[in-house]
């Protein structure tokens, strides 16, 4: 596995317990640099398994909406 495939591996485990995040506290959380995770960021969302929050270029949020939905499934809660 290559570098940018683990980079990948250690932010979509991330997502389990986060899945609401963005870059710069992520990076900052798994001691990665900002840049390595945008790029993870970006191939998570060209699989469609993050999805940007909000129209913002700078603080971007990022949502692994499809795992909120099963938390959220039969809860009263439900993804904005």
């Amino acid at each position: 596995m290559g570098r940018a495939a683990k980079t990948v591996a250690r932010v979509f485990h991330y997502l389990e317990p986060n899945p609401i995040i963005d870059i710069k506290k992520t990076a900052e959380a798994l001691n990665v640099a900002f840049n390595t995770v945008s790029s993870a960021v970006k191939r998570l969302m060209d699989a469609d398994i993050l999805v940007q929050t909000d129209t913002a270029a700078r603080n971007r949020s990022f949502v692994y909406e499809e795992y909120l939905t099963i938390l959220q499934k039969g809860t009263w809660l439900r993804v904005a």
